[in-house]
Protein backbone atom coordinates (compact mmCIF):
# COMPACT_ATOMS: atom_id res chain seq x y z
CA UNK A 1 0.00 0.00 0.00
CA UNK A 2 2.83 2.72 0.55
CA UNK A 3 3.56 2.40 -3.44
CA UNK A 4 0.91 4.32 -4.27
CA UNK A 5 1.61 7.38 -1.96
CA UNK A 6 5.27 7.87 -3.48
CA UNK A 7 3.84 9.75 -6.67
CA UNK A 8 1.81 12.11 -4.12
CA UNK A 9 4.69 12.82 -1.93
CA UNK A 10 6.94 13.51 -5.12
CA UNK A 11 4.58 15.54 -6.53
CA UNK A 12 4.02 17.30 -3.17
CA UNK A 13 7.59 18.20 -2.49
CA UNK A 14 7.89 19.60 -6.02
CA UNK A 15 5.13 21.83 -5.36
CA UNK A 16 6.41 22.71 -1.87
CA UNK A 17 9.79 23.65 -3.79
CA UNK A 18 8.47 25.79 -6.30
CA UNK A 19 6.14 27.58 -4.22
CA UNK A 20 9.26 28.40 -2.35
CA UNK A 21 11.35 29.41 -5.13
CA UNK A 22 8.33 31.78 -5.96
CA UNK A 23 8.64 33.36 -3.35
CA UNK A 24 12.48 34.14 -3.19
CA UNK A 25 12.05 34.81 -7.27
CA UNK A 26 9.84 38.00 -6.01
CA UNK A 27 11.79 38.74 -2.93
CA UNK A 28 11.39 39.08 0.55
CA UNK A 29 9.92 42.37 2.83
CA UNK A 30 12.26 44.68 4.03
CA UNK A 31 11.85 45.18 7.72
CA UNK A 32 12.16 49.11 9.10
CA UNK A 33 15.62 48.77 10.14
CA UNK A 34 16.54 47.93 6.23
CA UNK A 35 14.00 50.65 4.98
CA UNK A 36 16.34 53.08 7.00
CA UNK A 37 19.20 51.88 5.57
CA UNK A 38 17.53 51.51 1.72
CA UNK A 39 16.23 55.25 1.71
CA UNK A 40 19.77 56.47 3.50
CA UNK A 41 21.85 53.96 0.38
CA UNK A 42 19.68 56.32 -1.87
CA UNK A 43 21.24 59.18 -1.00
CA UNK A 44 24.86 57.42 -0.48
CA UNK A 45 27.23 58.44 -3.64
CA UNK A 46 30.72 55.75 -3.27
CA UNK A 47 30.11 53.52 -5.64
CA UNK A 48 32.00 50.68 -3.04
CA UNK A 49 29.42 50.91 -0.20
CA UNK A 50 26.63 51.17 -2.56
CA UNK A 51 27.34 47.72 -4.28
CA UNK A 52 28.15 46.54 -0.64
CA UNK A 53 24.81 47.74 0.53
CA UNK A 54 23.26 45.90 -2.39
CA UNK A 55 24.99 42.79 -2.17
CA UNK A 56 24.09 42.76 1.67
CA UNK A 57 19.92 43.27 -0.04
CA UNK A 58 20.28 40.54 -2.66
CA UNK A 59 21.49 38.23 -0.08
CA UNK A 60 17.98 38.92 2.25
CA UNK A 61 16.26 38.49 -1.13
CA UNK A 62 15.49 42.31 -2.23
CA UNK A 63 16.30 42.19 -5.54
CA UNK A 64 14.69 44.67 -6.65
CA UNK A 65 16.33 47.39 -4.08
CA UNK A 66 19.94 45.64 -4.73
CA UNK A 67 19.44 46.22 -8.71
CA UNK A 68 18.96 49.59 -8.05
CA UNK A 69 21.79 50.87 -5.84
CA UNK A 70 24.11 48.76 -8.37
CA UNK A 71 22.69 51.38 -10.70
CA UNK A 72 23.36 53.92 -8.84
CA UNK A 73 26.66 52.90 -8.22
CA UNK A 74 27.32 52.96 -11.83
CA UNK A 75 25.83 56.44 -11.66
CA UNK A 76 28.21 57.64 -9.63
CA UNK A 77 31.19 56.20 -11.70
CA UNK A 78 29.85 57.77 -14.89
CA UNK A 79 32.50 60.54 -16.27
CA UNK A 80 31.73 64.38 -15.75
CA UNK A 81 30.42 63.84 -19.50
CA UNK A 82 28.32 62.11 -19.46
CA UNK A 83 26.87 63.40 -16.38
CA UNK A 84 26.50 66.83 -17.70
CA UNK A 85 24.50 65.10 -20.85
CA UNK A 86 22.11 63.38 -18.46
CA UNK A 87 21.28 66.90 -16.66
CA UNK A 88 21.12 68.92 -19.92
CA UNK A 89 18.48 66.09 -20.72
CA UNK A 90 16.93 66.67 -17.35
CA UNK A 91 17.18 70.33 -17.57
CA UNK A 92 15.10 70.32 -21.46
CA UNK A 93 12.53 67.68 -19.73
CA UNK A 94 11.65 70.16 -17.08
CA UNK A 95 11.23 72.77 -19.85
CA UNK A 96 9.48 70.90 -22.61
CA UNK A 97 5.59 71.18 -22.61
CA UNK A 98 5.06 67.26 -24.02
CA UNK A 99 3.76 65.47 -20.95
CA UNK A 100 4.58 62.04 -23.38
CA UNK A 101 7.82 63.07 -24.04
CA UNK A 102 8.36 63.89 -20.19
CA UNK A 103 7.15 60.45 -19.05
CA UNK A 104 9.68 58.64 -21.53
CA UNK A 105 12.72 61.10 -20.58
CA UNK A 106 11.50 60.07 -16.91
CA UNK A 107 11.66 56.04 -17.59
CA UNK A 108 14.75 56.80 -18.83
CA UNK A 109 16.16 57.98 -16.38
CA UNK A 110 14.60 55.09 -13.86
CA UNK A 111 15.81 52.20 -15.83
CA UNK A 112 19.21 54.19 -15.07
CA UNK A 113 18.92 54.44 -11.16
CA UNK A 114 18.45 58.07 -11.26
CA UNK A 115 15.25 57.43 -9.49
CA UNK A 116 14.79 61.45 -7.95
CA UNK A 117 15.11 62.88 -11.62
CA UNK A 118 12.31 60.31 -12.50
CA UNK A 119 10.42 61.58 -9.79
CA UNK A 120 10.99 65.40 -10.52
CA UNK A 121 10.33 64.32 -14.02
CA UNK A 122 7.26 62.82 -13.83
CA UNK A 123 5.77 65.33 -10.93
CA UNK A 124 5.95 68.02 -13.66
CA UNK A 125 4.33 66.15 -16.33
CA UNK A 126 1.37 65.19 -13.67
CA UNK A 127 1.20 69.28 -13.29
CA UNK A 128 1.29 69.58 -17.20
CA UNK A 129 -1.72 66.82 -17.21
CA UNK A 130 -3.63 68.83 -14.96
CA UNK A 131 -3.23 72.33 -16.81
CA UNK A 132 -4.43 70.49 -19.86
CA UNK A 133 -7.24 68.85 -18.31
CA UNK A 134 -8.83 72.70 -17.54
Amino acid sequence: MPFPLIPVIAFSALGAGGWFAAKKLRGGKMTDKQKKIYAAALHEKDPVKLRALADGFDKAGLKKEAELLRKRALISEKSPADKKKWRTAFKKGMKAKDPKAIDNLAKAFESQGATDAAAKLKQYSKGLKAQAAK
